[in-house]
Protein backbone atom coordinates (compact mmCIF):
# COMPACT_ATOMS: atom_id res chain seq x y z
CA UNK A 1 0.00 0.00 0.00
CA UNK A 2 1.09 3.76 -0.51
CA UNK A 3 1.11 6.17 1.63
CA UNK A 4 -0.29 9.35 -0.33
CA UNK A 5 0.44 11.28 3.07
CA UNK A 6 3.65 10.44 3.56
CA UNK A 7 4.69 10.50 -0.71
CA UNK A 8 3.13 13.91 -0.40
CA UNK A 9 4.81 15.36 2.63
CA UNK A 10 8.47 14.10 1.05
CA UNK A 11 7.85 15.77 -2.11
CA UNK A 12 7.02 18.96 -1.17
CA UNK A 13 10.06 18.87 0.97
CA UNK A 14 12.73 17.75 -1.87
CA UNK A 15 14.12 20.17 -4.67
CA UNK A 16 11.23 21.31 -6.58
CA UNK A 17 11.30 20.49 -10.55
CA UNK A 18 11.48 19.93 -12.72
CA UNK A 19 14.33 17.73 -13.41
CA UNK A 20 16.66 16.59 -15.71
CA UNK A 21 19.76 14.28 -16.18
CA UNK A 22 22.69 16.05 -17.18
CA UNK A 23 25.66 15.33 -19.34
CA UNK A 24 27.60 13.61 -16.69
CA UNK A 25 24.65 11.17 -15.53
CA UNK A 26 23.51 13.27 -12.78
CA UNK A 27 19.97 13.96 -12.08
CA UNK A 28 19.48 17.59 -11.24
CA UNK A 29 17.85 20.73 -11.72
CA UNK A 30 17.74 23.93 -12.49
CA UNK A 31 16.88 26.72 -10.08
CA UNK A 32 17.58 30.22 -9.75
CA UNK A 33 19.68 30.61 -7.37
CA UNK A 34 21.64 33.82 -5.61
CA UNK A 35 25.04 33.76 -6.67
CA UNK A 36 28.19 35.99 -6.19
CA UNK A 37 28.64 37.18 -9.66
CA UNK A 38 25.31 37.89 -11.77
CA UNK A 39 22.21 35.55 -10.01
CA UNK A 40 21.94 33.35 -13.35
CA UNK A 41 20.50 29.54 -13.45
CA UNK A 42 22.92 27.17 -12.71
CA UNK A 43 22.53 23.67 -11.48
CA UNK A 44 22.07 21.96 -8.44
CA UNK A 45 23.29 18.69 -8.29
CA UNK A 46 20.72 16.32 -6.26
CA UNK A 47 23.84 13.70 -5.58
CA UNK A 48 21.84 11.04 -7.11
CA UNK A 49 23.96 9.07 -9.66
CA UNK A 50 23.40 5.31 -10.87
CA UNK A 51 25.58 3.46 -12.67
CA UNK A 52 24.60 -0.07 -14.71
CA UNK A 53 22.93 -1.24 -17.81
CA UNK A 54 19.63 0.15 -17.42
CA UNK A 55 21.54 3.84 -15.46
CA UNK A 56 20.29 6.41 -18.43
CA UNK A 57 16.52 4.61 -18.74
CA UNK A 58 16.27 4.89 -14.90
CA UNK A 59 17.91 7.87 -14.46
CA UNK A 60 15.07 10.01 -17.06
CA UNK A 61 12.92 8.22 -14.85
CA UNK A 62 14.16 9.74 -11.61
CA UNK A 63 13.95 13.04 -13.32
CA UNK A 64 10.39 12.66 -14.59
CA UNK A 65 9.16 11.60 -11.53
CA UNK A 66 9.94 14.78 -9.76
CA UNK A 67 8.05 15.76 -6.83
CA UNK A 68 6.25 18.25 -9.12
CA UNK A 69 4.83 15.73 -11.36
CA UNK A 70 4.06 13.82 -8.10
CA UNK A 71 1.94 16.29 -6.44
CA UNK A 72 0.11 16.62 -9.25
CA UNK A 73 -0.81 12.83 -9.46
CA UNK A 74 -1.41 12.83 -6.04
CA UNK A 75 -3.86 15.96 -6.57
CA UNK A 76 -5.49 13.60 -9.59
CA UNK A 77 -5.84 10.73 -7.26
CA UNK A 78 -7.36 12.67 -4.18
CA UNK A 79 -10.14 14.29 -6.39
CA UNK A 80 -11.44 11.21 -8.09
CA UNK A 81 -11.56 9.81 -4.79
CA UNK A 82 -13.58 12.81 -3.59
CA UNK A 83 -15.86 11.79 -6.88
CA UNK A 84 -15.90 7.94 -5.87
CA UNK A 85 -17.26 9.24 -2.40
CA UNK A 86 -20.19 11.53 -3.61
Amino acid sequence: MVDIDELEKLAREATPGPWEVDAGGYVCTKLLLPTPNDGYIKHEITGCYINGRNSRKNHKFIAAANPHVILELIKLIKEKNEKTLR
